[in-house]
């Protein structure tokens, strides 16, 4: 198995080919007597490092440096290894970069790889480039600002910024939070990134006269790829009625999923509609109906499916009582149906006869 940095980039794929004309990447060797009838050997390893073309993950800067001991002593079974490699950038993907002012570890004899990184700087870029300039105001308007957390399993960081309501003339936009972390193990698994706007069980909310809707997206990914994303919309409108002895809403949305997981594909289309109607305080009665119809994709596996359930809710002074009712039909084949798949045997027949 290649030796990785960061559980994700190849030790091998960074190191400069050859030892180069000064031999500076020449490993050196050295022995010397610690007592009368044992001795220790020092392997000592400096080579140049660069990019690991052509992912560029990891971006050396111009004082970058790799640093390699190998002690082994005669007198006691395995080796220790220490290392330190110094100033370079991970870049994962543009979305984000990890500007490392250092990163040493260290393998006593018998013990697990123990690593310690110092990260001088975090910038976004791509679509995430604006989250730069609002990190200028993290902790200033009801946000967790930057919260970093040590284990012995690893590094995380992350932000949560909540953001005030914004209210443009007859348009609101509630709710809006965004979320941005990362977690470096020192267990050999990649690094992570998370990003979100809203989450899926907290979404924006947009609002436009008696017109609504929200979503969210988040998006998961690390060295060795992007692991989830998932995205929602949502839309539709809200009517409410207040006549004294009665009082009541009306509510249709329809909305749109997608998600990516591990190479597996879910996209949904959804309607839900509703409403709620109060008499004097003792009967309410609530109906909600929502119908959906899901793809999804599995390895080049897919299929097709439709649900639809009803739900009806009768309250009476301290009595309740809820009944709900679900349909769901799910189509073995989801290519589009053939024209001849619509013909029995005779119909066909006929039908090229037509044309002969």
């Amino acid at each position: 198995m290649p030796a990785k940095i960061l559980g994700g980039i190849d030790l091998a794929a960074i190191i400069m080919d050859g030892f180069g004309d000064d031999g500076k990447n020449v490993p050196k060797l050295s022995t010397r007597n610690i007592n009368p009838t044992g001795f220790e050997t020092r392997l000592e390893w400096n080579p140049a490092v660069k990019s690991d073309e052509p992912r560029h993950l990891f971006n050396p800067h111009g004082d970058s440096s790799l640093e390699i001991t190998v002690i082994k002593n005669s007198s006691e079974e395995g080796f220790s290894v220490t290392g330190s490699l110094k100033e370079f950038d991970i870049n994962l993907f543009d979305f984000i970069t990890l500007n490392f002012e250092r990163i040493d570890f260290t393998a006593p004899k018998g013990e697990k790889l123990n690593v310690s990184p110092v990260i001088k700087e975090v910038t976004f870029g791509g679509p995430l480039q604006f989250v730069n300039d609002l990190k200028n105001f993290l902790g200033n308007i009801g946000g967790s600002g930057l919260a970093i957390d040590v284990t012995p399993s690893g590094v995380s960081a992350g932000i949560t910024q909540g953001i005030p309501t914004l209210g443009v003339g007859v348009l609101t936009i509630q709710n809006i939070a965004f979320t941005a972390g990362i977690n470096l193990p020192f267990t050999g698994d990649p690094v992570r990134f998370r990003f979100a706007f809203c989450k899926r069980e907290h979404p924006f909310i947009l609002t436009v006269y008696g017109l609504g809707g929200g979503g969210f997206f988040g998006l998961d990914l690390g060295i060795d790829g992007v692991e989830l994303l998932e995205a929602s919309l949502e839309f539709g409108a809200s009517v409410a009625i207040d006549i004294g002895v009665a009082s009541g809403e009306v509510h249709i949305m329809a909305g749109i999923y997608y998600k990516w997981e591990n190479d597996v594909v879910l996209l949904s289309g959804y309607v839900r509609l509703g409403g709620e109607l109060e008499v004097l305080g003792i009967v309410s009665i609530s109906v909600e109906f929502y119908m959906s119809l899901t793809y999804a994709d599995e390895g080049g596996n897919s299929k097709v499916w439709g649900e639809a359930t009803l739900t009806v809710e009768v309250e009476v002074l301290f009595f309740s009582k809820s009944v709900s009712m679900t349909v769901r039909r799910e189509f073995a084949d989801p290519d589009p149906i053939k024209f001849a798949m619509l013909m029995s045997k005779d119909e066909w027949e006929e039908y090229c006869e037509a044309f002969a």
